[in-house]
């Protein structure tokens, strides 16, 4: 697994756009704070937690900010993991401006709606990000190895909490506690840990929050998903490692086992390039864990290799590839388990609705008709498609 970067031109003109204003320097934050609708003004008071401003007029709101942004913003110190950290260290370093760093957007965000960093156009064109300067004056104060040692700690925190939605989908929240309290090596405080997984759900892409869980991105339908894991409950939790959970909890990681590699190879040898294959393996395992089935990946490969299968032969060693890796995948109403796995625990009667072999609803008694759709998923008859093929 690999962890890919982010340009940081790219994120200074997606911020510096999605907040198109004249940054002035040298920086005052009232200024530019006057500069933002007051919508985010209010969206940014609420982030800090700054009481009894909800009634204040714009430019008031806008003092009113600036003059507790130094003490409200120390608050969110606590909760930084080390790209956070990183995007403050790198700023003190350059007396608060930012223009030739590599971050995360969703990182910049957060720093942003928090009065921590502020992106915009300068009077010579010039795309820059500023963190502002009493900001980083109490950054300086907290910092040192006690502080890092916290930065450290969050970094794996999330990682973990990401990790175990990578692999169950959806978890409440005391389901998320019980699981995250056994990798770790102390008891967390439940209203703590809490409040650390909301702002960690605000950077880290890989977590998101509905009423009462915390939720996968990818997850379409949060509550089939926790209705499917309820009625597994005898099968268990999969028993992750915590370096299992810590790699799958990095952002932008692609998956390397067997089954996905063998998968990448069958495409390949059938003429897909290579990120294609991988990026079309990986979708097929994600759209397993939202209930899609198995048979719509033959003909949307067959779609991204811009033609038809060249004889049945080839569809059915593509089923039996697609059956490969089905059965090797970790789905989230198997409680993080494989099919693999969940079969040999317990009795296939009780598994989710995955047939031995992927079932082509075009098949009628084990036999395509000649004037039925043909199975690679052409859209052609099949004796206009596959059957031709075969008979030459």
């Amino acid at each position: 697994m690999s962890v890919l970067s982010y340009s940081m031109d790219h994120d200074l003109y997606k911020l510096a756009e999605r907040f198109c204003r004249p940054l002035h320097l040298p920086f005052d934050p009232e200024q530019a704070l006057n500069e933002l609708p007051i919508a985010e003004l209010h969206r940014m008071r609420r982030a800090l937690n700054i009481k009894g401003a909800s009634a204040l007029p714009k430019a008031r709101l806008a003092a009113c900010i600036a003059r507790t942004l130094p003490e409200a913003t120390e608050r969110c110190f606590e909760w930084f993991d080390e790209i956070l950290y990183q995007v403050m260290s790198d700023a003190d370093s350059r007396t608060g401006k930012l223009d030739e760093i590599f971050f995360p957007p969703e990182y910049l965000e957060y720093l942003h709606d928090r009065g921590m960093l502020f992106a915009g156009f300068t009077r010579d064109d010039e795309t820059v990000m500023i963190v502002p300067p009493d900001v980083l004056a109490r950054f300086r104060r907290i910092d040192g190895p006690e502080y890092r040692d916290r930065v450290k700690k969050n970094t794996e925190w999330s990682r973990i909490i990401a990790g175990l939605l990578r692999y169950h989908g959806v978890l409440m929240f005391d389901e998320l506690y019980e699981l995250f309290s056994t990798y770790i090596c102390e008891e967390p405080d439940e209203r703590y840990l809490l409040h650390f997984a909301l702002h960690a759900s605000e950077y880290n892409t890989l977590i998101t929050v509905i009423p009462d869980a915390f939720v996968n991105i990818f997850a379409d339908d949060p509550d089939h998903v926790l209705a499917e894991r309820k009625a597994r409950l005898d099968l268990g939790n999969y028993p992750f490692t915590k370096a299992e959970l810590l790699e799958a909890g990095k952002v932008n990681i692609v998956d390397n086992d067997e089954a996905f590699c063998n998968m990448v190879i069958h495409l390949k040898r059938m003429g897909m390039e290579d990120y294609d294959a991988v990026m079309l393996t990986a979708t097929m395992r994600m759209s397993w864990q939202n209930d899609i089935s198995p048979n719509d990946m033959i003909g949307e490969t067959f779609e991204l290799l811009g033609r038809a299968a060249s004889s049945r032969d080839e569809v059915d060693k593509l089923m039996a590839q697609i059956q490969e890796l089905v059965n090797n995948t970790r789905l989230w109403i198997l409680r993080g388990h494989t099919p693999n796995e969940a079969a040999a625990k317990r009795a296939s009667a009780s598994l989710p609705n995955l047939p031995a072999r992927p079932k082509l609803t075009l098949i009628a008694g084990g036999k395509t008709g000649h004037n039925d759709p043909c199975p690679c998923g052409s859209g052609k008859r099949y004796k206009k498609c596959c059957m031709e093929r075969e008979d030459i």
